[in-house]
Parts: structure tokens; C-alpha cells; sequence
């Protein structure tokens, strides 16, 4: 469901929720234990879903989903990383200064190093404890040096 979501944010698109009860009124639990999934990652990671956009050259690039705002580009990793880093295999508006962070991953994933390697792709390295702090998808916000985009 999470990746759904996050999928229709990152196009622009609108995802309804159906959560319809049985003959007697209730709600399933696991659609229940669903829901509350998603609330619990959009506590930490709403800031790469509400007042985003979607990110013009594409949305998608095999498990990561792309959003964007005036001031922030997030993408969303459907895979856990791996070895301490993250690698994004395209281009992302990214300069020297703008800041990386994890979110859910508390003091840990805050200022993360990154690094442009010589394919051109993005590494991020992320201490295993940020990424332990955090379910389902790891939401990243490159946080722009708005003075060095002037």
C-alpha cells in the first residue's frame, strides 16, 4: 500500500483509499495494522509527500519514487540500503552545499555525507542506525543551499 501511495504522489496522481466494512460495521485488522503503517511513516516522512510536486525528468527510477518542492527534491527508497549507502543511478538536482538527511532516522540521519562518484550517480552514506529507525520506505530530503542557486 505504502509503495502505491508513495507511486501516486511521486506522479502528481491521487490515490483513494477504500476502506469499506464488513456486514457488521468493522474494519479488518490487517487493513487496519495497513493504515496505521502508513500514518506512522508519513509522522517522519510526510515532508517528501504534502506540498510536493512531482519531479519533471520522471518520477520513478527502478525502487526509488522522486517528489520535489521549491526548496527540497525527496526520494523514497523501497529498498532498505545496503552497506551504509544509498546509491541513486540518475541524475538529481544536487549541488555541493545542499544537505542530506534521513527522515525518521533522528539525530543519526541528519547532515548525511554524499558524494557524486564517477558514473555521475549519487551516494549517500547512511549510518546503519538511522536506517534501523525507520520501516517500510526510506524517505530522503536534500535540503537546497538556496544562496549557491542564486
Amino acid at each position: 500500500m505504502l509503495s502505491t501511495f508513495s507511486t501516486r504522489v511521486s506522479v502528481n496522481g491521487n490515490y483513494l483509499i477504500g476502506l469499506g466494512p464488513t456486514g457488521d460495521g468493522d474494519i479488518i485488522q490487517p487493513v487496519v495494522e495497513r493504515m496505521l503503517d502508513v500514518g506512522k511513516w508519513l509522522k517522519h516522512a510526510g515532508g517528501c509527500v504534502y506540498g510536493t510536486k512531482y519531479f519533471f525528468p520522471g518520477a520513478e527510477h527502478g525502487q526509488l519514487r522522486f517528489t520535489q518542492t521549491e526548496t527540497t527534491f525527496c526520494f523514497i527508497s523501497f529498498i532498505r540500503p545496503e552497506d551504509g549507502k544509498l546509491v541513486v543511478g540518475r541524475d538529481i538536482p544536487i549541488l555541493q552545499g545542499d544537505k542530506v538527511s534521513l527522515l525518521g532516522g533522528g539525530k543519526a540521519g541528519e547532515d548525511l555525507k554524499w558524494r557524486v562518484d564517477g558514473g555521475g550517480r549519487l551516494v549517500v552514506d547512511v549510518p546503519e542506525k538511522a536506517i534501523d529507525k525507520v520501516d517500510l520506505a526510506w524517505a530522503f530530503k536534500v535540503e537546497y543551499d538556496l544562496p549557491k542557486r542564486e
